[in-house]
C-alpha cells in the first residue's frame, strides 16, 4: 500500500515549518545577544565605567550640541572642570578599593549640586567636568561652583577611612572665553591650574571657615 501523496505532502510541509520556526527562534537569540552586546559596546564608549557618568568623549559631542544651540538662542554656557589634586597618592593610601568609592562620592556630591538639564562628566582619573548651558543670570555658573565647592571640602568616608580632598575648579564661558569647545576647555584648564589656591588645601578660605566652626 502506498503512501497519500497528499499526506506525504502536508508532512514534508510541517517539518518545513517547524525547521523554520526552530531557525526562527535561534535566530532571534542570537539577535538579541547582538543587540546587548552592541548596548554594552556603546555605553563602554561613552559612559565610564566607574561612576556611570558620561566620559570625555561625550563631553566633547554634547558640549559641542549645547554651543550651537547657546548661538541659536543667544543664552550663556559655562564649562567647569574638577581636578582632585593629589588623588594618586591617597589611592595609594586607602588603597584602591575605597578609592573608586571615593570617585564614587565626589562624583554624586557635583551631581547634586547641578540644575535640571546640567550635565556631569568623568573625563579623565580624578577630573570630573560640568556643563552648564542655557543660563541668563551670570552668577549661575558661579552659585554652582560655589556648591561644589562646599561640598568637595567636606571630609569624605570610605572604609575605615576619613579623607580630605583638595579640589581645584576651572570655569569658562561662553561666548567671552572661548566660542569652540576646544576653545572652552584650554581656558578652563588654565584658570584650573592657574595661580589659585585650590580649593580645600589648608590655605583656602571656605576650609579655613569650616574648621573654625567645628567641621
Amino acid at each position: 500500500m502506498t503512501d497519500d501523496p497528499l499526506n506525504t505532502d502536508i508532512d514534508a510541509l510541517e517539518q518545513t515549518v517547524e525547521r523554520l520556526f526552530a531557525d526562527n527562534l535561534l535566530l532571534r537569540r542570537r539577535l538579541r545577544r547582538f543587540a546587548q552586546r552592541t548596548t554594552r559596546i556603546r555605553r563602554y564608549a561613552f559612559y565610564d565605567e566607574l561612576t556611570g557618568l558620561p566620559n570625555r568623549r561625550l563631553l566633547r559631542d554634547r558640549c559641542r550640541h549645547a554651543l550651537r544651540e547657546a548661538v541659536r538662542k543667544q543664552r550663556g554656557l559655562t564649562l567647569l572642570l574638577v581636578d582632585l589634586e593629589g588623588f594618586n597618592e591617597i589611592d595609594e593610601r586607602v588603597g584602591h578599593a575605597d578609592g573608586d568609592r571615593l570617585l564614587r562620592q565626589v562624583a554624586e556630591r557635583i551631581t547634586d549640586c547641578t540644575r535640571v538639564g546640567d550635565a556631569v562628566f568623568r573625563y579623565g582619573g580624578a577630573r570630573f567636568a560640568v556643563l552648564l548651558p542655557e543660563f541668563d543670570a551670570p552668577d549661575t555658573a558661579e552659585t554652582v561652583r560655589a556648591d561644589i565647592r562646599a561640598q568637595l571640602i567636606l571630609p569624605f568616608f570610605a572604609g575605615r577611612h576619613t579623607v580630605d580632598i583638595a579640589a581645584s575648579i576651572g570655569a569658562a564661558a561662553f561666548p567671552t572665553q572661548g566660542q569652540t569647545y576646544e576653545a572652552l576647555f584650554d581656558q578652563a584648564e588654565l584658570a584650573m591650574y592657574g595661580p589659585s589656591v585650590p580649593l580645600g588645601s589648608p590655605s583656602d578660605p571656605v576650609r579655613r571657615s569650616l574648621r573654625e566652626r567645628g567641621f
